[in-house]
C-alpha cells in the first residue's frame, strides 16, 4: 500500500481498496474492456484507453458512482490512482460535513 494520509480511511462504508475496485469496474466499461488491471501505484499514462475523451467519461461516471463533484484542481493533480482515490475520499468528506 501507498503512503497516504488517507490510508486507513473508509469512505462510508467502502474501504481503499473497495473504491480502487470500483474505479477498475467503472475503468473496464467506459474503456470497453473487460480485461483492463491498474493498482493504486498506476500512472494515468500507463493506461493505454485512458485517453481525453475516455477521461471525461470517467470523470462523469466517478461522479455519479461517488456522489460527488470534481474541480479542475482536483484532477490537474492526479498523475497515479492512489491520487484520485485519495481525491475521491476529500470531496466524500466534504459531502458529509
Amino acid at each position: 500500500m501507498l503512503n497516504s494520509p488517507w490510508s486507513n480511511i473508509q469512505v462510508g462504508s467502502m474501504t481503499r481498496s473497495e473504491i480502487l475496485q470500483v474505479l477498475v469496474e467503472l475503468a473496464r466499461k467506459v474503456f470497453d474492456d473487460e480485461e483492463l488491471e491498474f493498482s493504486e501505484s498506476t500512472l494515468f499514462d500507463d493506461i493505454d484507453a485512458w485517453d481525453s475523451m475516455n477521461h471525461v467519461h470517467m470523470v462523469v461516471a466517478m461522479e455519479r458512482r461517488f456522489g460527488v463533484r470534481f474541480g479542475i484542481g482536483d484532477l490537474r493533480r492526479v498523475v497515479r490512482v492512489a491520487d484520485l482515490v485519495d481525491v475521491i475520499i476529500e470531496r466524500q468528506r466534504q459531502v458529509s460535513d
